[in-house]
């Protein structure tokens, strides 16, 4: 444990007049520790689970009902304090549905949670040469947040993991840019967007303008609609982009995120969708889940 992490995990217990307790430990998630820190931090993810030979080969003991935990970024800086509630040491065949929802992460489905710890397990078992098997045993923990450091400035964009764009992604955004640039209208068709379906077929569409604002149709429902219409409902990458107006000093179009309503329209419609934006200045993709962690949902759902 750090100074800082020390520091962090003393201080809180002196504030409360108690005494320090000594079964703590701190440590990152190994896979996109700030994503999945955040999750934490959020409420939405309240278990992880973790390979018992990783603390065999590292020479690390199980962790233990009660234990506490602190939390840290990739930077090893501390951000929440977590409490063991529940341990159940299983093979991974046996991972409930349930205990999926709980981990928090992408759809929240076990279809997703089973795909991801494939992938995750099967790198982390090369590094002992070992071979991924639905029989290897997991330490299954759910926990509580006991306190949380920066409980209003832990940033929103740190749960955005983003994907490098491949050339085919490249030729979608020209797909939604030559759409608009063919039929751009001022006041009428600003914006362009292009889906492509997971058979490899690109829609392009461009945004419908009203003379009653609230009206507006967004390019993104348009060439979701037009793909849907031409029988084909599966989605893997959509893009916007915006066409510059006669009176901006601006040559090229440029990416756009969608906007709330679109993102909860494409959630809608394929939770594995890639979307593509700028983030931190660089043009990459994320799924569309990554933009709308605490998607709407209903009753009749």
């Amino acid at each position: 444990m750090n100074e800082m992490t020390k520091t962090y995990w003393e201080n809180y217990w002196k504030q409360l007049g108690k005494d320090v307790p000594e079964n703590v430990t701190a440590w990152q998630f190994g896979a996109s520790p700030n994503k999945l820190a955040s999750l934490v931090i959020s409420g939405r993810k309240t278990a992880t689970c973790s390979a018992v030979v990783t603390y065999e080969k590292l020479g690390e003991p199980i962790p233990e009902l009660g234990e506490y935990s602190v939390i840290l970024n990739d930077a090893d800086e501390p951000l929440c304090i977590i409490q063991t509630t529940e341990l159940v040491i299983q093979p991974f065949k046996k991972v409930t549905a349930d205990f999926a929802v709980a981990e928090g992460e992408g759809d929240l489905s076990y279809d997703y949670w089973h795909r991801v710890h494939v992938e995750f397990f099967t790198e982390e078992l090369k590094g002992f040469e070992m071979e991924f098997s639905e029989d290897l045993m997991l330490v299954c923990e759910r926990f509580t947040v006991i306190d949380v450091k920066y409980k209003n400035s832990y940033r929103r964009d740190t749960m955005i993991t983003t994907k490098k764009l491949e050339e085919q992604d490249y030729e979608l955004i020209r797909a939604a840019e030559k759409v608009i640039e063919d039929n751009y209208r001022y006041g009428r068709h600003h914006i362009g967007a292009a889906v492509r379906t997971t058979s490899g077929k690109v829609f392009a569409a461009v945004h419908l303008e009203a003379n009653v604002g609230r009206i507006a149709v967004c390019g993104e429902a348009m060439a979701l609609g037009k793909s849907i219409s031409e029988g084909h409902p599966d989605f893997e990458t959509i893009v916007a982009v915006a066409h510059p107006h006669p009176h901006e000093d601006i040559e090229n179009c440029w990416v756009v995120a969608p906007c709330g309503m679109c993102r909860e329209l494409i959630s809608d419609y394929g939770q594995n969708t890639d979307v593509i934006l700028k983030y931190q200045g660089e043009i990459v993709k994320c799924n569309v889940m990554e933009l709308l962690p605490e998607k709407y949902g209903s009753e009749l759902e």
